[in-house]
């Protein structure tokens, strides 16, 4: 008797060790929010919004931020975790595909997928949704974190 209940025991526990378990969420049921940055100010961010709808199709991309200037269009990118031991190789060929993309423009296209970035960019798109900030100020916000984006850390 001892032996069933034991024998029983094991296989229960097996039984439960197997199911699939639904309480992890999958990648596809949590879509990337991308909100076009308005393009009706004297600045306009149709270039930005044309990136980040572009890259809001990859399948590793979980947040795109974008921001173009006359010159120069900055794109900030957040991947998996698990994406993360391939960041610059990934990180780079997306760089040759957006510069691949806008080549008939005279933008100069950077991305990144450093943190900071990723968060100024956000703020800086906010301000540009408010109408906050002139187009002066974007371009010495732009120059700035552009010249972040160069630094080693």
């Amino acid at each position: 008797m001892r032996k069933y209940q034991f024998l029983l025991f094991i296989v229960f526990i097996l039984t439960a060790g197997c199911t699939s378990s639904s309480s992890e969420p999958s990648e596809k049921t949590n879509p990337i929010h991308i909100s076009n940055v308005s393009t009706k100010h004297s600045y306009d961010q149709s270039y930005a919004n044309q990136a980040k709808s572009t890259l809001a199709q990859k399948k590793n991309v979980t947040k795109v931020f974008a921001v173009n200037s006359d010159k120069l269009l900055m794109i900030a990118i957040d991947v998996p975790h698990h994406e993360r031991l391939q960041l610059k190789k990934y990180e780079k060929k997306l760089t040759k595909e957006m510069k691949k993309k806008f080549k008939k423009t005279s933008l100069k296209v950077e991305v990144s997928s450093d943190q900071k970035i990723l968060w100024k960019l956000e703020q800086l798109e906010e301000e540009i949704r408010n109408g906050s900030i002139s187009k002066k100020e974007l371009k010495k916000k732009l120059e700035d974190i552009s010249k972040l984006m160069k630094e080693k850390t």
